[in-house]
């Protein structure tokens, strides 16, 4: 039980600086959707696969399972990816699932549930925007008051995120 609980909290204190640093990245620039893998850009991938346009029916295919679908989608194409859990600020119990691709020193944040768009956080002020793929047009706008990476991995390197 102590270990589960200090690896819980090297955890959250990791994530912190990772939050710290990927904050200066949080303005969904289009060179930084630009990382190619096996051909296709990280924008090229997502508007070519199709998970999106998926149905999503409450209790049985949710957030969650459009992320799991897209992860698995984006590391047979060569792209390194990760699940991230976000709640927003006044939503009670709920959650929401959105994916991040590593890029280079930083990750790029996708909501793939229903439509592909670019999620931009600002981890100093918990802002959280969601802007269509295609168009660039302003979808969402909310407050989160944490975020977390999904599965932990032990052989993670969150250091080079922090150079």
């Amino acid at each position: 039980m102590k270990t589960l609980k200090a690896i819980l909290l090297s955890s959250i204190l990791i994530l912190a600086i990772v939050g710290l640093f990927i904050s200066a990245h949080d303005n969904c620039c289009e060179e930084e959707t630009n990382v190619v893998t096996e051909n296709l850009t990280i924008k090229e991938f997502l508007l070519k696969d199709q998970t999106d346009k998926n149905e999503y029916v409450t209790g049985k295919y949710v957030c969650k399972d459009f992320s799991s679908d897209v992860i698995k989608n984006a590391r047979k194409s060569g792209f390194e990816i990760y699940e991230v859990c976000v709640h927003w600020e006044g939503y009670g119990d709920v959650t929401h699932s959105i994916v991040a691709f590593v890029a280079g020193d930083h990750l790029i944040h996708a909501d793939v549930t229903q439509m592909d768009a670019w999620v931009c956080i600002n981890f100093s002020t918990g802002d959280y925007k969601t802007y269509n793929i295609e168009t660039g047009e302003l979808v969402r706008a909310e407050t989160i008051d944490w975020y977390f990476v999904l599965p932990w991995k032990k052989n993670f390197d969150f250091a080079k995120y922090m150079e």
